[in-house]
């Protein structure tokens, strides 16, 4: 009799940076994720309505853009109704970074850390280590879905 593997989170790593991006996936995959990359911007609605039916549960995205970018991507994640966690890469605008944290706490987008970069791998596995426990602790503040057991 075998078991089955559990099913491992999945992580989106959207950051244009491609070697940074690759990196942070390696990071997600030692730390037991799924890791998937991008490295365009406008391809993030895609990943949230599920590639080959696979959504992301994290998502590490570049918010090193310019300001209107940074509240179109808000609004993407907010329109896909991400229940997941986005940790947020920023420069050095803190009045950015200020303002994704208002608009997405407005949409109900949960937002982790936010990490200036160049980020540090310890940032990356801290990061992902609080989110990976921020939707353990909201699932289990969720009920039951009809026709399942508590967990």
């Amino acid at each position: 009799m075998s078991l089955a593997e559990p099913v491992r989170q999945r992580l989106l790593v959207l950051d244009s940076d491609r070697t940074f991006a690759e990196v942070a996936a390696l990071v997600g995959e030692t730390e037991g994720f799924e890791p998937m990359v991008e490295i365009e911007h406008a391809r993030l609605a895609t990943h949230l309505a599920g590639v080959d039916g696979v959504r992301p549960d994290i998502v590490i995205l570049d918010f090193a853009v310019s300001e209107d970018e940074a509240l179109e991507l808000v609004d993407t994640l907010a329109a896909a109704k991400f229940a997941g966690v986005t940790i947020v890469l920023h420069g050095r605008d803190g009045d950015l970074v200020k303002t994704v944290r208002e608009l997405a706490k407005n949409y109900g987008v949960k937002i982790g850390t936010c990490i200036e970069k160049p980020a540090r791998i310890v940032q990356i596995e801290g990061a992902l280590k609080n989110a990976r426990a921020a939707l353990a602790a909201a699932a289990a503040k969720a009920p039951a879905k009809a026709g399942q057991g508590a967990p």
